[in-house]
């Protein structure tokens, strides 16, 4: 099972690479994922790849960069409401459509 980062800011910033099979040949149009542990597992759409994470990615070599979020960015709250957590865990998931809409 893959390990990603074990530590990053709760106002983001953090590059990760993820890798795998079959992803978009456009690095903007693969869509990742964010399902929260702490929060019964709900499952956020992240933002879209930057210009910079599209330009460092390699789809076809089977890997993206991209530069995660802030957490209340990611939750469209204030950042106070994360307040009183110490960590936050998620798994990342993509879902990499192909030329005809299709996961």
């Amino acid at each position: 099972m893959p390990n990603g980062v074990l530590w990053a800011s709760f106002y983001g910033g953090t590059n990760i690479f993820i890798k795998g099979p079959s992803l978009n040949d456009n690095p903007a149009a693969n869509i990742l994922w964010f399902k929260s542990v702490e929060f019964s597992g709900v499952k956020i759409p992240a933002p879209t790849l930057t210009e910079d994470d599209s330009f460092n990615s390699n789809p076809l070599l089977g890997f993206i960069t991209y530069r995660v979020p802030a957490v209340h960015e990611l939750f469209g709250a204030d950042s106070a409401a994360f307040d009183t957590y110490d960590t936050l865990n998620f798994y990342i998931s993509i879902n990499a459509p192909d030329v005809f809409g299709e996961d």
